[in-house]
């Protein structure tokens, strides 16, 4: 796995470009960005990207904003691959 940090120094066509480098050596390439209805850039990465994965975190993730980054992804076309929950507290079942 290669380990690679983004900047938009260069502009977005410069990260177009380091995506593009990396996609010949590797099959998913894992990009972590700032919160998506926060800055435009986040808005603007997730154009670049074949999908999106957004990370939600217990007692902090609001439903509300969650339903509007998920709908404004969709409003650009981009594909959404899922939700993931960080920081849930699991409970000790016991079976037998």
């Amino acid at each position: 796995m290669t380990e690679v940090e983004f900047c938009a120094v260069g502009g977005y066509d410069e990260v177009g470009k380091n995506m593009n480098a990396i996609r010949v050596d590797d099959e998913v390439i894992i990009l972590d960005s700032s919160p998506l209805l926060l800055q435009a850039d986040t808005m603007i990465l997730a154009t670049m990207v074949d999908e999106v994965l957004l990370v939600l975190e217990t007692n902090v993730s609001r439903i509300d904003l969650a339903k509007r980054s998920k709908q404004a992804l969709k409003d650009i076309g981009v594909k959404i691959t899922g939700f993931t929950l960080n920081k849930a507290k699991t409970v000790d079942h016991k079976y037998y």
